[in-house]
């Protein structure tokens, strides 16, 4: 019954998130239709409200973080990885739904091959994922700081910067650039895009530290939230929660939610495979089993979002 219910919880929020995404990506557009509406007529008043003011932008990002909120905190303590990582993939399925009736965009046999291959991808990337016990806030401060992570975790924001600074750029430069303004709008979306599914990786690592944490000070019954570094867990993951969504948004402004979703899902599960062997010091149990599945999951999430691109 506990499985169950985990499953239908997991299939509902996958419906609701994809539906406030889409919401969300439709504010973007009617926006963005009413400005090049008062360019193309120069003697209409300018009316149009930026997207984020819209009360359809607003409902779908209510709906967006309370899929997210409820929806991953029933699966996750309701549901095995082997069950909830293919599970996570239905998500892909409600996206190009929900996109193919929101916003009119055509479903084609490019859409379904390509979301068919993200989400084969994306469940062989997970099902690599290895399991870790609670630690104490002792040990999750030493692991924090071991050099490894310390390296990786910088060098993951430098990549970040690199993606934001080559987004920013085409933003400014898009006039002068050999490609046409939806090439440049959907390479854009992607730079977004695939920052935001860093940090919200980075985000989970640090929100499964913070729960750890609370575990061991209720079944331990010593509370570690006394102490200021625990305090920081929760503090990191807001801070990179709450800039994830904003730059999510950004790439919606400017590409497909059948486009990003994909990309965001397929990229995020990288980058927690990355964070858990590295962070847990997981190399020794990192077999080449787990190796082929993480290869071969990221190779197949890559032909499935190139396709689902050239749709566009």
């Amino acid at each position: 019954s506990t499985i169950t219910i985990g499953c239908l919880c997991g299939i509902a929020s996958s419906a609701f998130q994809s539906i406030g995404l889409t919401l969300q990506r439709k504010a973007h557009i009617l926006a963005q239709s009413e400005d090049q509406l008062f360019i193309d007529d120069l003697e209409t008043q300018p009316t149009s409200k930026p997207s984020n003011h819209r009360k359809l932008w607003i409902y779908g990002l209510l709906l967006f973080l309370a899929a997210n909120i409820f929806g991953s905190s029933v699966q996750i303590s309701t549901l095995p990885l082997i069950i909830l990582s293919p599970l996570q993939a239905t998500g892909l399925v409600f996206n190009s739904i929900c996109a193919s009736i929101i916003i009119n965009e055509s479903f084609t046999k490019l859409s379904a091959y390509g979301t068919a291959l993200v989400a084969l991808g994306a469940t062989l990337i997970a099902s690599s994922v290895i399991p870790e016990p609670n630690h104490t806030l002792a040990v999750l401060i030493r692991l924090l700081h071991r050099p490894q992570f310390i390296i990786w975790f910088v060098l993951s924001l430098i990549i970040v910067a690199f993606l934001l600074f080559a987004a920013f750029w085409l933003e400014k430069n898009q006039n002068y650039i050999a490609l046409s303004s939806s090439s440049v709008s959907i390479i854009t979306g992607i730079l977004y895009g695939a920052a935001s599914s860093v940090l919200s990786a980075h985000a989970l690592l640090f929100a499964k530290s913070a729960v750890e944490v609370l575990i061991r000070s209720v079944l331990d019954n010593d509370n570690q939230f006394r102490l200021l570094q625990a305090w920081l867990l929760p503090a990191a993951f807001l801070f990179l929660a709450v800039t994830q969504i904003y730059l999510l948004n950004m790439g919606l402004r400017y590409c497909s939610t059948s486009v990003l979703y994909p990309l965001v899902f397929g990229c995020y599960n990288l980058v927690v495979i990355v964070d858990g062997v590295i962070y847990y010091d997981q190399f020794q149990r990192l077999n080449w089993e787990r190796l082929l599945l993480i290869i071969s999951g990221a190779s197949v999430l890559l032909v499935g979002v190139t396709m689902l691109s050239l749709r566009l």
